[in-house]
């Protein structure tokens, strides 16, 4: 589209099937949107990419089968990584995932999701932010007295580090709700 023209709209998810909570990370014509979509039985989180070249990849499903997911959010770093977290739950707890997608690949994305937060508790409330290179996932926890906020960090080849790498924020003695 011509400088400050909208181009005509694009349908990316599947039509057969209601999609919400969209999200979309942009960065020098590279361009990554994410949804939520049934499989028919739970609600999966699938993203689809456009490289600087225009065209658009396929559908990519990042959460797995199984269990429900939702409230995704994408951004892209300045290598042009793009990273998604999503909650997703285990049938029990809720927990957040996240996936990349590789620089200038419009459908290569991490093979499994990661987990980011610890099994045996609730993870809600998501932020995601990045800043040139650098990228945060931020998130409540219930540790079974008190919402916590934990949050985690990619390294710089974009790999997320197990639970066992987010850090907690707020003190053990008050409660803490709605990172940003």
């Amino acid at each position: 589209a011509a400088a400050g023209q909208w181009s005509a709209a694009t349908t990316l998810s599947d039509e057969n099937q209601p999609s919400t909570s969209p999200t979309i990370a942009a960065r020098a014509g590279v361009v990554s949107v994410g949804w939520v979509r049934s499989d028919g039985f739970n609600d999966r989180v699938q993203a689809r990419s456009r490289t600087n070249d225009g065209a658009w990849g396929g559908t990519t499903d990042l959460s797995a089968a199984g269990q429900d997911a939702a409230t995704p959010q994408f951004v892209m770093a300045s290598s042009g990584q793009t990273h998604a977290i999503w909650i997703r739950s285990d049938g029990t707890h809720t927990l957040v995932e996240a996936a990349v997608r590789a620089s200038g690949a419009a459908d290569t994305w991490t093979s499994a999701a990661s987990p980011l937060s610890a099994p045996g508790q609730h993870a809600t409330s998501l932020a995601l932010h990045a800043t040139g290179s650098s990228v945060r996932a931020a998130w409540v926890r219930s540790d079974g007295a008190v919402a916590r906020i934990q949050t985690s960090s990619p390294s710089g080849s974009g790999t997320w580090p197990d639970p066992s790498g987010a850090e907690t924020l707020s003190p053990p003695s008050s409660g803490a709700a709605e990172p940003r």
